[in-house]
């Protein structure tokens, strides 16, 4: 278990033995239990991405009167658009480009082998994987051109009441990465 105000882990109790709070998070291999609900992970990082607001005053947790840590939040944060910059860009990325070589190559070999037809010419057949293995690169570049070029991240939240990849770019995040910063130096001095 580990108290979600102070970042305390201890074995049992309904109370923090630190600091009395009752925010304690029960953390187990698939499952997290929280004000006797249970969440998965990615349901455990909308929920607490969807608590955030970054503002010029700082982090604002909306929908919620529960005091969190600040660098528990920031690091659900990190998690978060690490493992989802993954899947929302990365590997979507991979796998377009994959398929335009798979496709490229089998047009490829369709040329030199004569395989059994059964609806259209060959030359057909030939060009339509030449169109799907450019349209597939046009989508890999696009897709790379935003994680590579333009250092992208996107997390995962709660957003107009669905779930949703949001995409800021390396400034925007560099700016909520600072706002976390200052917030934590902030509640460490007081």
């Amino acid at each position: 278990m580990v108290c979600l105000n102070c970042k305390t882990e201890f074995e049992s109790g309904k109370h923090c033995p630190n600091c009395k709070s009752m925010d304690i998070a029960n953390f187990t291999k698939k499952r997290i239990i929280y004000k006797d609900n249970s969440y998965t992970r990615r349901e455990w990082y909308i929920n607490l991405s969807s608590y955030v607001k970054f503002s010029k005053d700082g982090i604002i947790l909306k929908k919620t009167r529960d005091y969190i840590d600040y660098s528990y939040l920031h690091q659900i944060f990190e998690e978060n658009c690490k493992k989802y910059t993954f899947l929302g860009l990365i590997l979507p990325s991979i796998v377009f480009f994959v398929l335009a070589l798979t496709n490229l190559l089998a047009g490829l070999l369709m040329r030199e082998t004569e395989y059994f037809v059964i609806d259209g010419t060959l030359q057909n057949i030939e060009v339509f994987l030449y169109f799907i293995s450019g349209l597939y690169f046009v989508f890999f570049l696009t897709i790379s051109y935003l994680w590579i070029i333009k250092k992208q991240k996107c997390y995962i939240a709660m957003s107009k009441g669905q779930i949703r990849y949001i995409h800021i770019t390396k400034e925007k995040y560099l700016n909520m990465i600072s706002i976390f910063n200052d917030f934590e130096s902030k509640s460490k001095k007081e």
